[in-house]
């Protein structure tokens, strides 16, 4: 379901949920506890919830990383409450599989919207979410799809030689006290993109609130 058309300066971002969630009914709670956007004059934002497209099964090990992710046995045996969504996962020595497929999957969606009425203005990311985001503000893939902010939650740079376009703003929340993302990583993410930190204490959590202010904040700083 997409945004409707809206008047100018209403700003429609993807959110691109992290590991593990979808859009049902995963993303949809994690949109209900950000809340709704403040309007800036009149900016709204109009956020559309994308789900990854591979369904895998998790494995929780606080130790690692590492054999958190790999492909469902059977994905339709799964239903929606109970899917584990990634935008890729393990599989063998490849660390990445199912990548490609997700990139191309968000482009899509996006070029669709930009052909409409309703085009992306700019994308946020949670954990692993938010590391897919990073490759799409690369400076050729971000004028492509016409994105002109980004925020990350819980971020990470899905590569250390990443180069952001220059002419795109962005936004990083993350918390000290994240398990899951080490704060370093989002504020090396945040380095590489020349963004605006905001740290928070709420771990690998999103306190509604505080994002509410610092994303009014950042928005209406510099509408884009």
């Amino acid at each position: 379901e997409g945004p409707a058309a809206l008047p100018a300066g209403e700003l429609p971002p993807a959110q691109v949920a992290g590991y593990g969630a979808a859009a049902t009914p995963s993303a949809r709670i994690w949109l209900a506890s950000a809340g709704p956007a403040h309007p800036c004059g009149p900016m709204l934002l109009d956020l559309v919830a994308l789900d990854a497209p591979h369904v895998v099964e998790a494995k929780v090990s606080l130790g690692s990383n590492a054999s958190l992710r790999r492909k469902a046995r059977d994905p339709s045996s799964l239903g929606p409450a109970c899917q584990t969504r990634a935008w890729w996962f393990k599989d063998g020595a490849e660390a990445h599989a199912g990548l490609d497929e997700s990139l191309a999957a968000v482009e899509a969606i996006v070029r669709e919207h930009a052909r409409g009425d309703d085009p992306f203005d700019g994308v946020v990311g949670f954990s692993q979410g938010a590391s897919l985001a990073s490759l799409l503000c690369e400076a050729p893939r971000a004028h492509a799809l016409g994105l002109r902010f980004a925020v990350f939650c819980s971020g990470y740079a899905f590569s250390d030689s990443l180069v952001a376009a220059a002419d795109l703003r962005s936004l990083h929340v993350f918390s000290p006290l994240d398990r899951m993302v080490d704060a370093a990583k989002s504020a090396a993410l945040a380095q590489l993109m020349r963004g605006e930190s905001r740290p928070h204490e709420s771990g690998h959590h999103l306190p509604a609130d505080f994002l509410h202010r610092e994303l009014h904040g950042f928005l209406c700083a510099r509408p884009p």
